[in-house]
This record gives C-alpha cells, structure tokens and sequence, in this order.
C-alpha cells in the first residue's frame, strides 16, 4: 500500500523533533555533569596573614584548591607539602580583616599586626588565653636563622611585630639580624617599655624556660596596648 506524501511529512517531522529533544537532553544533561565536577572541587579557606604548616595538617583530604590572601606569607614548609599533594594554591582570596570583640577593646596596636611564635606545647595555651585574637603559630623550622628568615619575610610583607618564645633566645636574637628586623631579648615584662623606647624592636624574644603561655600572652596584650613607645 502506498503511503500518501502527507503522511510521509508528518513522518519526518516527527523524527526530526524527536532528534531535536534528544539532541537538546543530551546537551542539558552534560552541562549537568561539567556543573557537578566543578562543584567537586573541594577547596580550603585559609583566611590568614601568615599561613604554617600546622594550619594545614589533617585539612588537606581531598582538598584540590587552597585559597588565601592575596598578601598571606606562606612557609615553605606548606609550600612543599601542598606540592607533594598536588594541592592549587589560590590568593585571589578577598577577605574582611577577622576582627575579634575582645580585640576592638584593646587600644593601641591593630591585633592583626601582632604575632606569636612559640613552641607547639604552648601554642593552644596562649591562644586560649588571647582568645584567638592575635595570630599564634609554632615554630616549625630546625634553626633561629631559617625561622628568622621566615619572620622576616613576614614582616616585611605586612609590618607586624613578633613575639617569640625560643628554647634558644640569644640565639634567636642574633638570627634576626636582618635587615627587616629589629630585635631583642626581654627578660621581664617592667622591662618592655624602657627596652622598646631604646630599640623600636619589631621582635620581642623571649625564654621558653622562663616565660609561660600566661606571661607570654600578657606581654603581647602589653605591647598591643602600649603600642609604640614614646
């Protein structure tokens, strides 16, 4: 029986409107799929001027991306692990400076300027006791001088003064004879203000042995409230 050409129109039109919704289905459902990847892509943020290696550790399952700072100092210690896990560093980060309410009632020096380099059995205590208000990291380099280095790295990029609490502090205090830091070794908190007014110390050092995590943090509460000697 011989098919009129009516229906042979209405045969093709059919079959190309059923391409045309397959076509556009299948282009639907792979744009569905390129959203998931990118959705995927799991990423930390690290909203920090100063990044450490203890900042990432334990964080960086199926991390792909960090991202920070545009100006965060990284250490080379985060550098080398992030390159050994095939982790993206991104610093088109844009952040709001993290403001603290116990912070905003210290007059003075801005708590974001100030930070804390001590040993890692002291460093949940002081930052406890700053409430989290002021940078606190562990010293994580081998030598005064490569944490020296890396102190003056940091100050540089952002102007920020140090306390550090050495098991070695004449030594640190020789290691940060560089050209960004100014640095000296403090034995008692009375001390602080005759000692910054003779030097302008952007470093504070400190004993280990004979400073605790309360003293440690009272000094930086100090020197954030008095700011600059006069």
């Amino acid at each position: 029986m011989a098919i009129a050409a009516s229906e042979i129109d209405s045969i093709v039109r059919l079959v190309v409107e059923r391409l045309r919704a397959d076509a556009a289905e299948a282009h639907n459902l792979s744009r569905s799929v390129e959203a998931d990847a990118v959705s995927e892509v799991k990423t930390l943020v690290l909203n920090k001027k100063l990044i450490s290696l203890e900042d990432v550790l334990g964080k960086l399952s199926g991390v792909q991306v960090i991202q920070t700072p545009p100006r965060a100092v990284i250490t080379p210690a985060v550098k080398d692990e992030l390159r050994r896990l095939g982790v993206q560093l991104d610093r088109s980060g844009s952040f709001a400076c993290p403001r603290n309410e116990d912070a905003l009632s210290i007059a003075g020096v801005d708590p974001s300027r100030m930070l804390v380099v001590v040993p890692q059995r002291k460093c949940d205590s002081v930052r406890g006791i700053l409430k989290n208000s002021v940078d606190c990291v562990v010293s994580e380099t081998t030598t005064e001088s490569q944490e020296a280095s890396r102190l003056a790295e940091h100050c540089q990029v952002s102007g920020q003064r140090v306390v550090w609490c050495s098991e070695r502090p004449f030594a640190a205090t020789l290691a940060c004879r560089q050209p960004t830091l100014r640095a000296i070794q403090l034995h008692q908190l009375a001390d602080l203000k005759r000692a910054l007014k003779e030097s302008m110390a952007n470093v504070i050092v400190v004993d280990d042995r004979q400073w605790s995590s309360h003293a440690i943090a009272n000094l930086t509460r100090t020197w954030m409230r008095d700011g600059d000697s006069e």
